[in-house]
């Protein structure tokens, strides 16, 4: 325990926000920047090219959120000292936990009711799955509520178009779950915004 709580104080503190090019950019899709969080680096377009930290510590579930800009959210988090197989199993259960998001419900008196239905057509419920020398992740594309909500699948309420990644770093034995929210009027992001550093 407490070596994992040393572990957060290093990536909490020392966020490793290794520099921030001077590039200014509008673009979802154009990544301009990067920074480091652990072992982590995360590519965004970032306008102006900084990221103000909102939590300084983690929350009670161990996100760290950064607000990148006025209408764009951060969520990051970490699972250490994982090995592979128990890695496999944490994706595969994320994957699972999405996908029961966007199934039709059963009610006893009612039968099947799909609400979800028409949003499913907007959300990306089966991974992608992408791997390389560094890394094995799940990315998912999303709508999201005014508070991060995933699954609500109420066009007034899901304001956000979110990429959603899982993503297991070999050489760091941890996983890491990012949550990138920006405004639904936009595309969503066709590139994955997070990878695994090399150390």
């Amino acid at each position: 325990m407490k070596t994992q709580f040393l572990r957060w104080i290093k990536v909490v503190l020392g966020l490793g926000f290794s520099a921030f090019c001077s590039c200014i950019s509008t673009s979802y899709n154009s990544p301009v920047s990067s920074f480091r969080f652990a072992d982590l680096t995360i590519h965004l377009a970032i306008d102006p090219p900084k990221v103000l930290n909102h939590d300084i510590l983690p929350d009670a579930q161990g996100w760290t959120t950064f607000a990148i800009s006025e209408t764009e959210t951060l969520k990051v988090r970490a699972l250490l000292n994982l090995d592979a197989e128990a890695a496999k199993r944490l994706l595969s259960f994320k994957a699972q936990n999405i996908y029961a998001l966007y199934q039709p419900e059963t009610d006893p008196y009612f039968g099947t009711m799909d609400a979800t239905g028409k949003c499913r057509t907007e959300v990306d419920i089966s991974p992608s799955i992408q791997k390389d020398s560094l890394s094995d992740s799940l990315v998912f594309n999303l709508l999201a509520t005014r508070d991060f909500i995933y699954g609500t699948c109420t066009e007034s309420q899901e304001v956000y178009r979110s990429q959603y990644l899982v993503v297991y770093c070999r050489q760091a034995k941890a996983v890491y779950e990012v949550k990138y929210f920006f405004p639904r009027t936009h595309t969503k992001v066709n590139r994955v915004i997070a990878s695994c550093s090399a150390k």
